[in-house]
């Protein structure tokens, strides 16, 4: 898979700028712009799909002080955790809250969650992903680079059309899971 500078050089080829060497030794206004944009961009992209290769799971014991009111369990999120996906109990729909790094809820421990893991080694990323984080980076650095809102809008589209391949592609690994069925009477009624 690419390395992190090679995603910023396919960016910068969307953005019609020269390639870099390397984004740790490359001094150029197009490899600081890089660097200061692509780990936001690569947390972005992360948290708007559930993205197989960045799922993972984890059981979570609850804290010492549960919260204040409303629920009566409070856990610690993964320091990892971009974004909680699914808590696994008997009812899928169990009302649950992210405040901060903790997960409120009734469910007692050990919770068992699944969630999008901050994964910054681009060695792991799927390939449709790196074209993703590519688009993305190069719409961010169209401006900048080309000064041309034109450019910049269709590198838009171009991003539009990757995340929307890139994530229908990864969404056909697995069946739906039942938390994100919906818990419509007349749907459930049909079955």
């Amino acid at each position: 898979m690419p390395s992190l500078t090679e995603v910023a050089n396919l960016a910068l080829a969307m953005v019609g700028d020269e390639r870099i060497t390397s984004l740790e030794t490359d001094t150029s206004e197009a490899a600081s712009l890089c660097n200061q944009q692509l780990g936001l961009v690569r947390d972005t992209c992360l948290v708007q799909h559930p993205w197989n290769f960045a799922a993972r799971r984890a059981s979570l014991p609850a804290l010492a002080t549960a919260p204040a009111f409303e629920y009566g369990y409070a856990y610690r999120i993964p320091a990892d955790c971009l974004r909680v996906l699914t808590l696994f109990s008997i009812d899928p729909h169990q009302p649950w809250l992210r405040e901060g790094d903790d997960i409120l809820t009734d469910l007692p421990a050990p919770l068992r969650i699944r969630y999008i893991a901050r994964v910054s080694d681009s060695g792991q990323w799927a390939p449709l992903f790196v074209d993703m984080v590519a688009a993305t980076l190069a719409e961010r650095l169209a401006l900048p680079l080309s000064a041309s809102q034109q450019n910049r809008a269709a590198i838009a589209q171009l991003q539009d059309r990757i995340r929307a391949r890139a994530r229908a592609i990864d969404a056909a690994e697995g069946t739906p899971h039942p938390a994100t069925m919906p818990a419509d009477v007349f749907v459930q009624s049909r079955f």
